[in-house]
C-alpha cells in the first residue's frame, strides 16, 4: 500500500527541517515513512469512506494534490508527534494545530455530498 497517494518527500516537506531522522533519514526511510504513509492513507480512506487507494488509478488529476495534501498533513503530524522535543513546545504546538486545521478542512471538502463522484473518473 505504501506510497500510492503520497510521497516521503511531501511528508518531510510537511514536517519541517527539525523532524527526527530516526523517521526521516535516508536509511530509515523506507520503513518507517512507508508505515507513516500507509496509516495515513488508511485514515484518509476511513474518514471520507472511500477506499482512495485502490482508486488511485482513478482519481482525477485536479484532485490528486488534496489527497496527498491531506495524507501528507496526516503523516506529518506523527513525525512531529515522535519526538515534540525536536522543536520549542510553542513551534510543535502550532505546527500541530495549522496542521489539524488543515486536515479537518481538506476531509470536510471530500465528505461533502456529491464531491467524491467529481475526483474519480468514470
Amino acid at each position: 500500500m505504501s506510497y500510492n497517494i503520497c510521497s516521503s518527500a511531501a511528508i518531510i516537506l510537511k514536517a519541517g527541517k527539525n523532524a527526527d531522522p530516526v523517521l526521516v533519514d535516508e536509511a530509515n526511510t523506507a520503513q518507517s515513512m512507508a508505515r507513516i504513509c500507509d496509516w495515513s492513507e488508511a485514515l484518509v480512506c476511513t474518514l471520507t469512506h472511500k477506499d482512495w487507494v485502490t482508486a488511485s488509478a482513478s482519481i482525477v488529476t485536479a484532485f490528486y494534490p488534496v489527497l496527498e495534501d491531506v495524507v501528507s498533513d496526516i503523516a506529518a503530524k506523527k513525525i512531529i508527534n515522535y519526538n515534540l522535543n525536536a522543536w520549542t513546545l510553542g513551534t510543535a504546538q502550532t505546527k500541530l494545530d495549522v496542521l489539524t486545521d488543515d486536515i479537518r478542512q481538506k476531509i470536510d471538502a471530500i465528505n461533502n455530498q456529491g464531491f467524491d463522484d467529481k475526483m474519480i473518473t468514470p
